[in-house]
């Protein structure tokens, strides 16, 4: 029985510089930015079913609206994202991050104006869209991601490289539009439906990291993310600023 304090006061001891060493080789990490659309199924389809839903299928083929991908980049504005994650050590100038993201769109009321009002003087000269309003519905992409991430120390600066895959839930809100052309006085209202999915992605970048202290490291990176969502892939780029911590 005299034994039995002595095997467990050493066994503590064992566990505490296991989890002392295991925690030397972790990091946290957390930074916010810009994220940029490219591609994806949002709107690819959204200029002809509203011209065919408001004004029939003939003057849809007078105007020929375009179906496209790049929607994506054209109707939704430049947004925000922010994350935060952990990075283990696996040797030197080689780690392993887990990272969870958000990505938040708007929609660019302002260019589908410009647009149909281009569509329109293609039919008859001198009408304009002179009222036209829309409530700003938001596309959202919540993403978790496990990377790889090799680093490349030069001193006080850290190039790195970072590549992996995981998984995204996009989420785009209804957006209701409402329209009012002149001299014509015709007006028109058209509600673009929500849509939900989830794919896996790919991702892959780089950035550099700053020593500005033993424990904390200022980075700024680029990420280029690919999302395997059906009939259409989505593409965007992140661009961020952040700080990792050093748990050493």
């Amino acid at each position: 029985m005299k034994r039995l304090p002595i095997a467990i006061l050493i066994l503590t001891v064992m566990v505490q510089l296991g989890f002392g060493q295991w925690t030397q080789k972790i990091k946290i990490y957390t930074g916010a930015g810009a994220v940029f659309p490219r591609e994806s199924f949002f709107l690819i389809d959204f200029f002809p079913k509203m011209i065919q839903n408001v004004y029939g299928v003939q003057l849809e083929k007078s105007l020929q609206p375009v179906s496209s991908a790049e929607n994506f980049e054209t109707y939704w504005n430049t947004g925000v994202n922010i994350g935060a994650g952990l990075e283990y050590e696996l040797r030197r100038h080689l780690s392993l991050q887990l990272g969870f993201h958000y990505a938040l769109f708007g929609f660019n009321e302002a260019q589908v104006k410009t647009d149909l009002n281009k569509l329109f003087k293609t039919v008859q000269a001198g009408v304009d869209v002179v009222d036209f309003s829309a409530n700003r519905g938001t596309v959202g992409i919540y993403s978790i991601a496990l990377n790889l991430k090799a680093s490349l120390p030069t001193g006080f600066f850290t190039p790195y490289l970072v590549g992996g895959g995981g998984f995204m839930i996009l989420n785009q809100e209804p957006v209701e539009i409402s329209s009012l052309t002149e001299p014509l006085g015709a007006s028109f209202s058209y509600r673009i439906p929500e849509e939900k999915t989830s794919a896996i992605t790919g991702m892959g970048g780089g950035g550099i990291q700053i020593k500005l202290s033993k424990t904390i490291h200022p980075f700024v990176e680029g990420i280029y993310h690919l999302g395997l969502t059906e009939n259409e892939n989505t593409t965007f780029y992140t661009f961020k600023a952040g700080l990792v911590f050093d748990l050493k």
